[in-house]
């Protein structure tokens, strides 16, 4: 599947807006990016990964209901009356064993 037909998946299964389906599937093609470490685009993780961009993506709209319902505060304190809020909806995901067994081995990372 190319980007666009992963876009309308995920916008038809869940019943979301074209512009929150295409940002669901931006993050979870970045994060796999991310994890494997390779010069690749996103047609071609769209090609080798669908299910997995799924999977990813199942999991932000889980964490974002979330914090919907849970509100998005992060931390408190009381002595200056100090609140810390996150500012993104895959703040804190980290691909569980079931994503990355899904993935091959990244790329090791020199520095």
């Amino acid at each position: 599947m190319d980007f666009r037909q992963t876009i309308d998946y995920i916008q038809q299964k869940y019943n979301i807006s074209d512009a929150l389906a295409e940002v669901y599937v931006t993050q979870s093609i970045n994060m796999i990016r991310d994890y494997l470490n390779y010069d690749i685009s996103d047609q071609e993780i769209c090609d080798k990964f669908f299910y997995v961009i799924v999977i990813i993506t199942t999991d932000l709209m889980n964490i974002s209901k979330f914090k919907a319902e849970h509100g998005t505060i992060t931390s408190m304190s009381q002595g200056s009356r100090s609140v810390s809020y996150s500012t993104s909806i895959s703040e804190g995901y980290k691909l569980s064993e079931q994503v990355r067994g899904m993935l091959p081995t990244p790329r090791v990372r020199v520095f």
